[in-house]
């Protein structure tokens, strides 16, 4: 990372972007000195910012080319020190806000519902997928029940 610190420990600052079209980064031509190269790292690592906390993330969505992507999970309950708002009905963006406004609207949990999951197999590397979100919005009036008596972290 440029920064200045690291700027003032380099015996030479070549500024090089490391494919076509990346803005520039400084280039370390001297890769065979390890002190030098250690200095210059924990030089780096002190002026990195502090990174924001990430929200987190329970459900998946599978893209048209197969990828899978994390979709954020963001919790609906207000503060306890915020009134609460009237909201008015909206139509879902997708099947994860979907089966997040059925959950809400059962009293159910993300925990709950990931629980059935993993013990019915709807799980792919740990999330749901599309597909797993289908399946129990498919058979809801059913499905709910059984969410409802999972226990959830």
């Amino acid at each position: 990372k440029p920064t200045e610190a690291v700027r003032t420990l380099l015996r030479e600052v070549i500024m090089r972007p490391p494919y076509d079209g990346a803005k520039e980064h400084l280039l370390i031509t001297d890769v065979d000195d390890r002190d030098y190269l250690a200095k210059i790292v924990s030089a780096t690592i002190a002026n990195l910012p502090v990174s924001k906390p990430k929200k987190q993330k329970l459900f998946t969505a599978k893209t048209a080319d197969s990828d899978v992507v994390d979709a954020e999970f963001t919790p609906t309950n207000p503060p306890i020190d915020e009134a609460p708002q009237v909201e008015t009905p909206t139509e879902p963006k997708d099947i994860f806000e979907e089966l997040n406004l059925k959950l809400d609207a059962e009293g159910l949990s993300q925990a709950q519902c990931m629980e059935y999951a993993r013990k019915n197999g709807l799980l792919s590397a740990g999330k749901m997928d599309e597909f797993s979100v289908q399946k129990i919005l498919n058979a809801w009036d059913v499905v709910k029940g059984f969410i409802a008596n999972e226990k959830g972290n």
